[in-house]
């Protein structure tokens, strides 16, 4: 009996050791995914460029190349998320991992030589063919589809010179739907000098708001607005001295108990006032030109067009 009870309370014991080793090997899919924008596209980022360096050769002294995704929906359509996801993965490729890249205006001029546009959506013929006169080892093409209160990104990258998939670069990512609908409205690659200066010559300072400038674009719009109102009150009041009061002196019941030199000192000063409040409107509205002139510059030169980010991103 004695000897029953120490194997009963010696069972447990041995046992014991086994479940944080079940533990352990437990899958933690929901906690181990990345939660944010961020981290799930640089995990995505991570996941391509390891394919990208196992490929034959020194990775440094290639060069590889990122379409614009392809857009499955018409939000993702819309808001251009196949060129936002793509720049991005593009830039973590280039800053993170100092990939060589291909210059988004070169990789665009070949695309548009092509008539393929910049959809993205090209068969595998069409990249590797695309990658070689990019001069690419590798071209990553993709798509962007709607999921529900997400958005599903599907990558891989095609290599250039044997037109067969590169090992382990296949991957998918989905991206909160909020998050990238906000990279969207602020991404620069989606923003141009013209559109800068287009729609600063239509409202002062909304060219500064678009280049996400919200300090310059009060000043800008404040002060247009301030020149543009003291322009229209001179004018108004000059207008109204000039040719509403001027005309009429002497003829109205209140200049009746003027004498001749009271009035004639009436007329002269009333015109006088009226032609000067005319000229410093005439000025206020050349300062307010000006001013809008200056901000229409300003948007353009502060703008920044897809080909200038270039630089930035090559990793060079």
């Amino acid at each position: 009996m004695m000897a029953l009870l120490l194997a009963a309370q010696a069972a447990p014991s041995a046992e014991a050791p086994a479940a944080p080793a079940a533990q352990a090997a437990a899958p933690t899919t929901s906690s181990a995914r990345p939660r944010g924008l961020d981290a799930r596209l640089r995990v995505l980022g991570d996941q391509l460029a390891l394919a990208l360096k196992r490929l034959p050769g020194d990775h440094r002294d290639q060069r590889f190349a990122i379409a614009p995704f392809a857009t499955v929906g018409a939000d993702a359509e819309a808001r251009s998320l196949g060129l936002v996801v793509s720049e991005a993965l593009l830039t973590a490729l280039a800053r993170d991992h100092r990939l060589p890249m291909v210059e988004r205006a070169a990789l665009r001029q070949i695309l548009d030589e092509q008539a393929l546009g910049q959809s993205g959506a090209l068969d595998e013929g069409q990249a590797v063919a695309v990658g070689k006169l990019a001069g690419a080892r590798a071209l990553v093409v993709g798509t962007v589809s709607e999921a529900g209160d997400a958005f599903l990104v599907q990558v891989r990258a095609l290599d250039v010179e044997s037109a067969a998939l590169v090992e382990g670069s296949a991957a998918s990512a989905e991206l909160p739907k909020g998050e990238l609908v906000a990279l969207s409205a602020s991404a620069v690659v989606l923003r141009s000098k013209s559109g800068a200066l287009f729609r600063s010559l239509l409202v002062p300072g909304w060219g500064q708001l678009y280049n996400d400038e919200p300090l310059k674009a009060a000043m800008v719009g404040g002060g247009v607005g301030t020149a543009g109102a003291l322009a229209a009150t001179a004018a108004g009041v000059g207008g109204w001295l000039r040719f509403g009061i001027y005309p009429t002196i002497g003829s109205r019941d209140v200049d009746k108990d003027l004498t001749r030199a009271e009035l004639e000192r009436r007329i002269i000063d009333t015109r006088a006032w009226g032609e000067g409040t005319l000229l410093a409107a005439g000025v206020l509205a050349g300062v307010t030109a000006a001013a809008w002139g200056a901000g229409v510059v300003d948007a353009y030169l502060s703008g920044t067009d897809v080909d200038s980010l270039d630089a930035a991103l090559v990793g060079n």
